[in-house]
């Protein structure tokens, strides 16, 4: 069983931009990890970029 990052960082900043909020942060996994590549940390990221980008929020 794995937790689908991508859709849970994507459906937290739907959630707080519905709330009002337009600008956003996430502090995600090392950046080691994510040079490296770390799946989780690589979905995460994409997740809540793409939920940026679509909503129209800032970080």
């Amino acid at each position: 069983m794995d937790l689908d990052f991508e859709k849970a960082l994507y459906t937290c900043v739907e959630y707080l931009a519905g709330l009002g909020h337009s600008c956003i942060g996430f502090i995600n996994e090392a950046q080691p990890l994510l040079d490296q590549e770390f799946g989780a940390a690589v979905r995460a990221d994409f997740g809540f970029r793409q939920g940026i980008e679509k909503l129209a929020c800032r970080v």
